[in-house]
């Protein structure tokens, strides 16, 4: 018998399918990798529903999220997503630090960013993600991409997502994700090469240089900026546009970044062979590169952004260290989702297994039952006929499997009910606080806690709240506390039944 242990710490511990979600001003598109299979769906939205990337009409984006969200997947349950906003509402700046501060690089990448931040940091969401490390006047550096956006647009684009069912696990960038899918998956790329990236959209141009696999800065120049309202613009006018885009960003290229520029990489829809005469005939010692995904060769290029995102989905949560721009809170929301899933998994795990011992005692007091009526037969004809040898030898095995029934009954009768213990731990409160792990070996033995905090006030609020729940032995040291990583605390306590 193969058994697929796979499939049951699957059912133990279920893993979410995370997708690309992303926006533009003129369609929504979702993707989600499934091992080796992918699914993807698109909806064109109209005129102004989303203009400059930013939210005009929310009433008809839930409603074409809504519709997206039926698409994708019938039940009425979330979907978890990497929800990539316009490249338009974002500002980048890296930064670098002395490579002795890796051990406090939270707290030193947060002052960092309040320093260089173009836009009002009080306002905005920020974060950040290592991309890469160089030798400065003979000082080790780490260097840094960090990142910023408004907080109304991203609140904005959550709420809108949430009333559709979606609940994002992180937010980003189309030039982010794009990078990441040509690192991961462009044809004929190298990952130790330097790439200028010109990704033209129906918003605007967007630039990238790829380094280190990593996106080490981006630069975006919407339509609306160059061209106002314009409905037709020329194709002189175009030409002009992209070649003093192209130098001025190979200009801050070599001011800011040192090392060649290995090829430009084009991503684009339209006018193909147009725009790659231009950079031809004015860049001639640039490698131009039309990229294609080597695993999605008949994937168009206007896709190319949210398989990043849905490459970024395919990676544990806990493994997932790039930027994120969504609003304080989502990530403790979207670990909230996984933790309900995981005591709800375990509930029905408990239930069956309860279910399957039960089904077995019956089944044996079935089969005692009809073994003890067929020993009585036999006595019975002995009693008719007696055989003395035989006799005394049936009745000893008789009393020897009524013992053996009297210690099933036993064990049945003396079992733990796991349950209502359970359900006593589920009844304290737990604000503030989220449950990461319960050991419980036995009953006379204590069960141990291991949970996360946003504060230290929280964790004496829980406690209190178990001895008021007259929990036993309640065990808390403040040596058991840590500082998290991503913020907050995490924390163990024992205590008893």
């Amino acid at each position: 018998m193969n058994i697929n242990f796979e499939k049951i710490l699957n059912f133990i511990n279920p893993q979410f399918s995370v997708g690309g979600l992303e926006f533009s001003d003129s369609y929504v598109r979702f993707f989600v990798i499934k091992g080796e299979k992918a699914d993807s769906y698109a909806l064109k939205l109209p005129p102004d529903v989303i203009k400059n990337g930013k939210i005009n009409n929310k009433d008809q984006l839930v409603a074409i999220l809504s519709e997206l969200h039926q698409k994708a997947i019938s039940k009425k349950k979330k979907l978890y997503v990497i929800a990539s906003i316009s490249d338009s509402n974002v500002y980048t700046e890296k930064f670098s630090l002395p490579k002795s501060a890796v051990n406090s690089i939270d707290e030193a990448a947060a002052l960092n960013l309040q320093i260089i931040s173009p836009v009002d940091f009080n306002s905005s969401y920020s974060d950040w993600q290592f991309v890469g490390e160089r030798t400065n006047n003979g000082e080790n550096q780490i260097e840094l991409l960090g990142a910023f956006v408004s907080k109304q647009i991203v609140d904005e684009y959550e709420n809108v997502m949430d009333k559709a069912g979606f609940s994002e696990a992180a937010v980003e960038f189309p030039a982010l994700a794009l990078a990441r899918s040509l690192m991961e998956f462009g044809s004929g790329l190298s990952k130790d090469k330097n790439y200028l990236l010109l990704k033209i959209g129906n918003d605007g141009l967007s630039f990238g240089m790829i380094k280190n696999r990593n996106l080490y800065f981006m630069h975006f120049i919407s339509w609306a900026s160059t061209y106002g309202e314009q409905r037709t613009v020329s194709f002189e006018s175009l030409k002009k546009l992209i070649i003093e885009e192209i130098q001025k960003v190979i200009s801050f290229h070599e001011t800011h970044s040192p090392g060649p520029i290995d090829g430009l990489l084009l991503v684009s829809s339209t006018m193909i062979e147009q725009i790659s005469k231009i950079i031809s005939e004015n860049f001639k010692t640039i490698n131009l590169q039309i990229p294609a995904m080597k695993d999605f060769p008949n994937l168009s290029p206007s896709w190319f952004s949210v398989l990043g995102s849905a490459l970024r989905g395919s990676v544990p949560r806990s493994q997932d260290f790039l930027i994120s721009l969504a609003s304080a809170g989502t990530e403790e929301k979207f670990e909230s989702h996984l933790m309900v899933s995981f005591v709800k998994s375990w509930r029905n795990l408990v239930l069956v297994f309860l279910s399957v011992i039960i089904i077995t005692f019956l089944g044996t007091d079935i089969f005692i039952s009809r073994n003890i009526i067929q020993l009585d037969k036999k006595i019975a004809e002995f009693s008719i006929k007696p055989e003395t040898s035989k006799l005394i030898a049936f009745q000893t095995e008789a009393q020897e499997f009524n013992k053996k029934v009297d210690i099933l009954y036993d064990a049945y009768k003396n079992r733990t009910h796991w349950i209502p213990y359970l359900n006593r731990i589920n009844e304290v409160p737990v604000d503030g606080i989220i449950l990461k792990r319960i050991f419980i070996q036995a009953m006379n033995l204590p069960v141990l806690l291991v949970g996360g905090s946003v504060d230290e006030d929280s964790i004496i609020r829980f406690k209190k709240s178990l001895e008021q729940k007259q929990f036993s032995n309640v065990n808390f040291q403040l040596t058991n506390v840590t500082k998290s990583e991503k913020g907050g605390f995490n924390f163990s306590m024992s205590f008893g039944f």
